[in-house]
């Protein structure tokens, strides 16, 4: 079954919000078991107008998510991204 969590906050709730999410899909019991995370946000444009109506995922959310999984000192984390296949502006790819 599929699941989704939305909740609306105020930024200075990020970290407890963050919390309440990892334990809401029971992952604090399945960190424990895996090696290494893989985060990967949407960083879709560097162009202001798209990024205020939200096509990027926002910082203080990455680095709420990572600083979560942090408390996990054996667990690696990861932080990626692929090519989206577009050109987009101060992008300097082939």
């Amino acid at each position: 079954m599929n699941q989704v969590l939305i909740k609306k906050f105020k930024a200075s709730q990020l970290d407890q919000v963050i919390k309440q999410g990892f334990e809401y899909f029971s992952m604090p019991k399945k960190l424990k078991k895996v090696k290494s995370v893989f985060i990967k946000p949407n960083l879709v444009s560097d162009v202001k107008q798209y990024i205020k109506q939200g096509v990027n995922t926002d910082i203080r959310i990455i680095k709420a998510v990572i600083k979560y999984l942090s408390q996990y000192p054996h667990l690696k984390i990861y932080l990626g991204k692929s090519e989206v296949g577009i050109k987009i502006k101060g992008w300097h790819g082939k």
